[in-house]
């Protein structure tokens, strides 16, 4: 199997833990608009890069690295639920 890097990180490593397969779900309707809405995320994704940006240790920058695109995901998840939902 072909692995993907992402900030240092293979595709194996981004799997789930044991036990936890298949406990991701959808976003509830009766979650705050905060957590629905792309901008929330996309401040996240800012700060915890401005974050990266003031650490030494390249390990503990790669992972916040991989935090914030965690969060840019989120965002365009957001993006993607507020154009289907018009």
């Amino acid at each position: 199997m072909a692995s993907i890097a992402l900030f240092g990180t293979q595709l194996a490593d981004l799997r789930s833990p044991p036990g936890w397969e298949g406990r991701s779900r959808p976003m509830s309707p009766d979650s705050p608009d905060e957590q629905r809405d792309a901008q929330h995320w996309r401040r996240l994704e800012a700060e915890a890069r401005l974050i990266a940006l003031t650490m030494a240790d390249p390990e503990r920058k790669r992972v916040m690295l991989f935090i914030a695109e965690g969060y840019k995901l989120l965002a365009q998840r957001a993006e993607l639920r507020d154009t289907s939902a018009k």
